[in-house]
């Protein structure tokens, strides 16, 4: 019964630690997790609208080459455009795009890239020189307008990501605040758990020990009263046995004592020296 109580005991207590710290690793880890995402896509999206700059910037020295009249090949003209069209879409999978700061921006650079391309094939096919400088012109307003909303598009994904930082923070402080409180709670079932099985082995213990030393003072009606089910029950039951088996045995020698050869129940008078003189 004691094995099985300790068993128990140590048992509960070794999976309340278990369980304790599994549940602060695995909350831990859903913290690291939404702090790597976070870093992650906000790394990812800050390049992608780096990369639309430069490809609007790009774009742009080739409309003014086209303007002064220094270049009229437009292939690489038209492969920044593609790369343009491909880097906005790119940026709408950004689920940071999505909040209300990004979003209409986002949309209003989907709005104006048609607008853009439009200009851009315009210049392509035409052969009439006002008209191409017309396109020209007005490619470039758009670029510049793509631009400025790329730039305010870049600010309020630095402005979200800075946002689900310090969310991020705020919430990994919290959470290891919590798990101090219940590593101390841990703790301190832990203490009581231990001090009540010192108590429950210490307690019948010292009661044996008390009536040991009865026993060896010969105080044999000394009996142990133990008040739980174990072994050291069984160990109190069998000092009173013993302790009942040497009080039987003294109590007969006290009893048999008058009736040993050589000894009287009546006191002898021993003759003193001058008696015996005379």
């Amino acid at each position: 019964m004691l094995r099985r109580k300790l068993l128990l005991t140590l048992g509960s207590l070794v999976l309340l630690l278990v369980v304790v710290t599994a549940a602060a690793v695995w909350m831990l880890q859903i913290v690291l997790h939404d702090v790597d995402h976070v870093l992650n896509h906000a790394a990812v999206l800050v390049e992608d609208v780096g990369r639309l700059g430069q490809t609007i910037t790009e774009v742009e020295v080739e409309l003014y080459e086209l303007e002064l009249g220094k270049a009229r090949h437009l292939d690489s003209l038209i492969e920044g455009v593609e790369r343009l069209r491909n880097l906005v879409q790119r940026l709408g999978e950004h689920y940071v795009i999505k909040g209300e700061a990004s979003r209409p921006r986002y949309d209003r650079i989907q709005t104006l890239l048609p607008q853009f391309e439009e200009h851009i094939g315009s210049l392509a096919t035409t052969r009439d020189t006002r008209l191409a400088e017309f396109h020209t012109r007005e490619a470039l307003t758009v670029s510049v307008a793509i631009r400025r909303e790329a730039l305010a598009l870049g600010e309020a994904a630095h402005a979200h990501a800075r946002e689900e930082s310090r969310s991020l923070v705020s919430r990994f402080r919290w959470l290891v605040l919590g798990l101090s409180i219940i590593f101390l709670l841990a703790i301190d079932v832990a203490v009581l758990v231990l001090w009540r099985t010192a108590a429950m082995i210490l307690r019948p213990v010292d009661r044996l020990i008390e009536a040991t030393q009865e026993l060896a003072a010969e105080h044999f009606d000394h009996r142990v009263a133990m008040d739980q089910k174990d072994e050291f029950d069984q160990l109190g039951l069998a000092y009173n046995r013993l302790a009942e088996q040497l009080q039987a045995t003294s109590s007969t020698r006290w009893r048999s004592w008058p009736r040993w050869p050589g000894r009287s129940t009546t006191s002898s008078t021993t003759p003193s020296p001058s008696s015996s003189c005379n």
